[in-house]
């Protein structure tokens, strides 16, 4: 099992203390400093997926720097990846996606993060959309209540928010990203009881992976 990970950030002083905690493979891991021009959490992750492929590595690792590992360094969540057969495993009693794992077959049949919600917002939900289409069915109606496991392990967040917005002040455009998600899917990103077209902007000609880059 091999693994790629990445961690953007934003504030300096949070990414140090997580690397100093962090006993990853250090060529496997791709850090991205947003501080002076933020890119934003999709195009990080993106540059990761760039890295997976060339590296021709099994799993891609999402993290943030406001995560603090014990004395495993995180080594305790590659051994969960070493067993696991599941496509996507996270890190239990973290805020957000702030450590998640993604098999490469997940990015070759759903692509890569719409950058259309830069800085953060509702990507999440576009990615666990696509993935439901792709391996639950066109409309995802046949997910299971939990997409994927949540795996305990010596790790937490020093802060119970996304760092990037409480402490660096980093502010997403909320009604463009809710207009673009709606234009996309065709509901609202937080009506999961209404079922989100099959294909982006209900285009059948359109695969999970397409995203605008017009908008």
């Amino acid at each position: 099992m091999s693994y790629t990970a990445v961690l953007p950030y934003v504030i300096g002083t949070y990414a140090q203390q997580c690397l100093s905690t962090c006993r990853f493979d250090k060529d496997s891991l791709l850090v991205i400093d947003n501080s002076a021009n933020n890119i934003g959490i999709m195009a990080s992750h993106n540059a990761g997926i760039d890295k997976m492929y060339a590296d021709g590595t099994d799993w891609l690792i999402c993290m943030s720097a406001s995560v603090r590992f014990g004395k495993s360094g995180g080594l305790d969540f590659i051994a969960e990846l070493e067993t696991s057969d599941q496509m996507v495993l996270e890190g239990a009693g973290l805020f957000g996606w702030h450590l998640i794992a993604f098999r490469r077959e997940v990015f070759e049949a759903i692509g890569y993060w719409d950058e259309n919600f830069t800085p953060y917002g509702f990507d999440d939900i576009d990615m666990i959309l696509r993935f439901q289409r792709a391996f639950y069915g066109p409309t995802g109606e046949n997910h299971k209540l939990q997409l994927w496991n949540k795996v305990v392990g010596d790790w937490w967040d020093a802060n119970g928010m996304a760092h990037s917005v409480k402490e660096g002040r980093v502010e997403a455009n909320t009604d463009r990203q809710l207009d673009y998600f709606m234009r996309k899917w065709g509901r609202h990103p937080g009506e999961s009881t209404v079922l989100a077209w099959p294909t982006p902007f209900n285009n059948p000609q359109f695969p999970l992976s397409y995203w605008s880059k017009e908008f």
